[in-house]
């Protein structure tokens, strides 16, 4: 009873930042992507009203799954894979470019 079951379209990218007061605050230095395999996906995190964005990409790998970001602005990434297995967390990394690798478990 202490778990909302939450079904997630595989393939999943959901950006998360902390909480803050008002929109117009500083823009966040610290993203947590919740990230759903099981199917190939592209989507944009825009920063601000003239369009700098970060692109992230999630594609197959031969045993696993690897999320591209490619942008204008620098910010510490963290990146959470969900799987049946559970949640498994990747180290934070600060940059505007990086990649995240994740290998499925053999069965």
């Amino acid at each position: 009873l202490s778990t909302i079951p939450l079904y997630v379209r595989a393939g999943t990218i959901l950006p998360l930042t902390p909480e803050r007061m008002f929109i117009g605050d500083d823009q966040p230095e610290t993203l947590t992507l919740e990230v759903y395999p099981g199917a190939e996906n592209a989507t944009r995190i825009i920063w601000d009203a003239t369009g700098s964005a970060t692109e992230v990409r999630l594609s197959r790998q031969a045993n696993g799954w690897r999320l591209d970001l490619a942008g204008e602005r620098e910010a510490t990434w963290q990146v959470r894979w969900h799987s049946e297995d559970g949640v498994q967390e990747a180290a934070p990394v600060r940059g505007s470019h990086s990649t995240f690798v994740w290998q499925e478990s053999a069965r």
